[in-house]
């Protein structure tokens, strides 16, 4: 199993709403830019999402969350608290990216 290194991290702050900020990530696994939508929680809710974005030439690939000790799958996860969340995500090959302290935060 081979395990890719992150290359590239920006964060961009969107202009879609003022809660709601993009990161952008690059792995060696697909050669590729991974997008990540965040939507920050309002205040005292659990209403963050993340959201992921692959290009398409990704191929057949699993995405896996951690959220809180808790895996799940899939290209977005909603009902979020503030706090740190982790994405891996395996290629077709086995080849793994790991994307560590994703972080929703708590709205103003």
């Amino acid at each position: 199993m081979r395990v890719a290194a992150l290359i590239f991290f920006i964060t961009v702050l969107s202009s879609f709403t003022q809660s709601e900020e993009v990161e952008t990530h690059r792995s060696t696994c697909f050669g590729g830019k991974i997008e990540i939508i965040k939507q920050h929680a309002d205040q005292n809710r659990n209403n963050g999402s993340l959201e992921v974005k692959l290009p398409r030439q990704s191929g057949n690939v699993q995405l896996i969350w951690v959220k809180h000790g808790e895996t799940e799958k899939g290209t977005k996860i909603t009902n979020l608290k503030p706090g740190y969340y982790n994405l891996m995500i395996i290629d077709g090959s086995n080849c793994q990216t790991v994307i560590d302290n994703i972080l929703i935060k708590e709205s103003e």
